[in-house]
């Protein structure tokens, strides 16, 4: 139930414990929903979406576009030029996959040094607390680094997910929007 899972969201995450918060946004219903709930428990949020390269056709436009949606403004990094180099020293499909983490997790951390932000929430949900693999899984670099990690649909299924995001006013078609393979 949306509703009760809000409520309790409303207990754990409050204005006065976190100040203002990154949220590392993908265009992904995950990351989204996770931005839409600290919006809901009334914390301050700086968006921020990470263009790999690796993404969709015009997928840096079309982010912009689901979150304009929702009255969400986002800023963005082009780090293409990283990725591609880090990726490209990497023979294995394994190595290619930490070289992508690692420039990923440098990104994030540089940005929220920059911006003096001690919080990050990240759309990490069930799947990937259970496999532990891609980018959204932990990372030491954020544990060196002593950010908070803030993870507010862990352990929700991708239909739980979606439910959240309609429920918190996001359109059917950002709500149901299919997922981009992650890197690997």
């Amino acid at each position: 139930n949306p509703k009760t899972f809000l409520d309790a969201a409303r207990n754990t995450y409050t204005p006065q414990q976190y100040g203002t918060v990154l949220v590392a946004v993908s265009g992904g219903v995950d990351s989204l929903t996770s931005a839409l709930i600290m919006r809901h428990c009334g914390i301050e949020t700086t968006l921020l979406y990470i263009d790999s390269g690796f993404q969709r056709a015009d997928e840096h436009e079309e982010v912009v576009r689901i979150f304009s949606a929702i009255d969400m403004t986002i800023e963005s990094i082009d780090a293409s030029v990283q990725f591609l180099a880090a990726t490209a020293k990497a023979e294995s499909p394994g190595d290619k996959r930490q070289a992508f983490r690692d420039v990923y997790y440098d990104t994030i951390v540089s940005y929220m040094e920059s911006c003096s932000l001690t919080a990050l929430v990240h759309g990490t949900q069930s799947h990937n607390t259970t496999t532990q693999m891609g980018h959204n899984a932990p990372h030491q670099r954020f544990d060196d680094a002593q950010f908070t990690m803030i993870e507010p649909v862990a352990g929700l299924t991708k239909t739980q997910i979606r439910a959240i995001a309609s429920y918190l006013g996001a359109p059917d078609w950002v709500a149901q929007r299919k997922p981009f393979p992650g890197p690997g």
